[in-house]
């Protein structure tokens, strides 16, 4: 009833004292190198606390995943699908966190993605990992 009334919390809701905002900067392409990321004009912005890309991952383990930790919490040399998370900004609120995104320039290499099974299963198509991982699985899927 709650939810059908609009009287349910959600957690976009909530709002603690002190509490930043976050927002992620993904990737517009589905397979790119990441030639570089300048973020100088995001952090100058009024109210924005951080703004953090995979270099500044330095002190934690940057992958993750359900199975294998395959994915990187924000994308490492390449995005290998389109909306993967590049960066993210952490702000006193909503507006301030997006225009920091706003100025975050990525300079992308577009590299090609396969759109079809048939051409994920071709010899010779692009890989999703083309190399070994650091956590000791080797990559098996190709770029859908």
């Amino acid at each position: 009833m709650d939810k059908v009334t609009g009287r349910a919390r959600y957690v976009t809701d909530l709002s603690q004292p002190g509490m930043l905002h976050a927002a992620l900067l993904r990737s517009p392409h589905a397979h790119a190198r990441i030639r570089s990321i300048e973020v100088s004009a995001a952090r100058a912005v009024p109210g924005v606390h951080a703004v953090v890309t995979s270099a500044d991952l330095d002190w934690c383990d940057p992958y993750f995943g359900p199975a294998f930790r395959d994915r990187p919490i924000l994308a490492i040399g390449v995005v290998r699908y389109e909306g993967e998370p590049v960066a993210a900004a952490v702000a006193e609120d909503e507006a301030a966190a997006r225009e920091a995104l706003e100025r975050i320039d990525v300079d992308y290499e577009p590299l090609t993605a396969v759109t079809t099974i048939e051409e994920a299963l071709a010899s010779g198509a692009p890989l999703v990992h083309s190399s070994s991982h650091p956590s000791g699985h080797q990559p098996i899927w190709r770029v859908l």
